[in-house]
């Protein structure tokens, strides 16, 4: 896999609809594969603790460069 191409907003949005449910999700990291450029490249997201006392505590956080277009 390559991880040289940076995703734009658009390909983060897509993979939005499928990141599973943070507050199942038994891992601190997600990752999956999108084609980007004719390539396979890895999305990393890591799952956070929110700091609130109502509705979903855990949440996913994308940590990496986005391009802008």
């Amino acid at each position: 896999m390559s991880n040289r191409c940076i995703p734009s907003l658009k390909h983060l949005f897509a993979i939005q609809e499928d990141l599973p449910d943070a507050e199942l999700w038994p891992e601190d990291y997600y990752r999956t594969t999108i084609r980007i450029a004719g390539k396979d490249s890895d999305v990393k997201f890591r799952r956070v603790k929110l700091k609130k006392t109502e509705g979903k505590a855990y949440q996913w956080i994308y940590e990496g460069k986005v391009l802008v277009r």
